[in-house]
């Protein structure tokens, strides 16, 4: 029986030897691993790659979402607000967006009879936002700038970042408002209740700290030369603005790449300092060397005008050739652009729009990297 003891007692001595001989090759590889700088994993996601480096990537859109006060006269395949709300909470959750900037988001609460849940049509967005699981807020609820912000009759002015139909909403779970406010545009048309403005906030991206700025407009409709004059101020209000920060602009510019004035801003934009995120060139119908990394339905236009057939508002038989966008979004010519997208529901076997269409609009949308 000695001699089984003996070999047992070698045999744990030798595992024990194994074992520290192991521990000691661990230790020695921790060692040599510590001294050389880790990769990045070729398989990880960009905004993964983004958040290890420090630089934060916001989801941004512009979208017009058709005011409630054409619900007295429907265009032909338009259903009214609220039904169309639905379908807009939904397109905007499921983007995952961080900033978007809204236009004809109606502040009158003479329609609050046609509201869901709020008295004028961008609280009840906000709402219907809220209770769909969202954390959403307005960089301002203002409806007016008056004493009494809800109400415009017999207005005092008191500056509260209103800014009529264009608005600002936010993700709260993934950027935090600094600062907000409005511009009204000098030039205006003169129409009643049609005054045009520059809705504009600072954020804070929550992740990384990094600060953004970010602007929404619309501009007036008829007169290309009005338009290039709010322009103007548009470009000389977000230079004074800004401070030095990472700047994105959306908007209803109501003009694609191939009309005046936007043949002569684009090019000013970008000489500003803000390139079109698509890389959009006037005149051209053709993208030929996108700015965007990756993008989709480029050759859909931003206006479907509620028509289901895709065909009637597309590029689908060139698909090389980009949409006529009159929904822009611009950044600091130094970000790079992940991706960009025309949402919309479409059947790819029909080319049919599915289900309720949320506006007259298409959403645009954009992911961009905060150097």
């Amino acid at each position: 029986m000695a001699p089984k003891r003996a070999n047992r007692s070698n045999l744990e001595c030798m595992g024990l030897r194994s074992r520290v001989h192991g521990f000691l090759l661990v230790a020695a590889a921790a060692s040599a691993l510590a001294a050389v700088p880790l990769a990045l994993p070729a398989t990880l996601s960009s905004s993964a790659q983004a958040a290890a480096s420090d630089r934060a990537v916001v989801r941004v859109a512009t979208f017009n979402i058709r005011s409630v006060k054409n619900d007295a006269q429907l265009s032909r395949g338009e259903q009214p607000w609220r039904d169309r709300r639905g379908a807009v909470i939904r397109q905007i959750l499921a983007e995952h967006l961080d900033v978007v900037g809204l236009q004809e988001a109606s502040q009158n609460g003479k329609y609050k009879k046609d509201m869901v849940d709020g008295p004028n049509q961008f609280l009840d967005l906000r709402n219907g936002l809220r209770k769909a699981g969202g954390h959403w807020q307005l960089t301002s609820t203002a409806a007016y700038n008056c004493v009494r912000p809800n109400g415009s009759h017999d207005c005092v002015y008191q500056d509260r970042g209103a800014s009529r139909t264009t608005k600002i909403i936010y993700n709260t779970d993934k950027v935090e408002k600094v600062r907000s406010g409005s511009y009204k545009y000098e030039h205006q048309s003169g129409g009643t209740n049609d005054d045009r403005y520059l809705a504009w906030a600072v954020f804070a991206d929550k992740a990384t700290g990094r600060r953004f700025f970010f602007a929404d407009t619309h501009l007036a409709t008829g007169s290309s030369e009005l338009q290039k004059n709010q322009w103007r101020e548009l470009i000389a209000k977000v230079d004074q603005l800004k401070d030095g920060l990472p700047t994105i602009v959306v908007g209803d510019f109501q003009r694609s790449r191939m009309k005046h004035p936007v043949t002569d801003m684009l090019t000013a934009m970008r000489n500003a300092g803000y390139g079109d995120v698509l890389g959009q060139r006037p005149d051209q119908p053709v993208v030929e060397d996108p700015r965007a990394e990756r993008t989709r339905r480029e050759w859909v236009n931003s206006m479907n005008h509620f028509d289901r057939n895709v065909r009637d508002f597309s590029f689908e038989d060139n698909r090389k050739r980009a949409g006529n966008f009159i929904d822009w979004i611009f950044a600091s010519n130094n970000l790079p652009v992940r991706s960009y997208e025309v949402v919309a529901d479409i059947d790819p076997r029909t080319l049919q729009l599915r289900g309720v269409i949320p506006s007259d609009h298409n959403m645009v949308r954009a992911s961009i990297v905060l150097n």
